[in-house]
């Protein structure tokens, strides 16, 4: 199974949120956002970073990582993936269609 760390902001790109899911789906992400008691509804938001991991402890350990990161290193983590800080779970994203695979595993690898 696949467990996703993903950054989440609002249209103005000033607030971050910062979760883990199985499935990068917009009701996924919604409730994930719900059970960390975040009072935020997704459709005001957009994906604009995240990042695969086959073992939900690491992505854990990822996830909480991130969390703790300041403003300056989310922004660079999210720059290098997603320069054009799109909604990633529109489906004209190019990042998200196109294959992350290798940006993702060595992410994963570097925990």
């Amino acid at each position: 199974m696949l467990y996703f760390v993903f950054i989440v902001t609002n249209y103005y790109n000033s607030t971050f949120y910062v979760g883990v899911t199985d499935s990068l789906d917009r009701k996924d992400i919604q409730d994930v956002l719900e059970n960390d008691n975040r009072l935020i509804k997704i459709s005001s938001h957009k994906l604009v970073y995240f990042e695969e991991h086959r073992d939900v402890v690491h992505a854990i350990i990822r996830e909480n990582q991130i969390k703790n990161y300041n403003r300056s290193r989310k922004l660079q983590l999210i720059r290098a993936m997603n320069k054009d800080w799109i909604d990633l779970l529109e489906p004209h994203s190019q990042v998200a269609s196109s294959s992350l695979s290798p940006l993702l595993l060595q992410t994963s690898a570097s925990i």
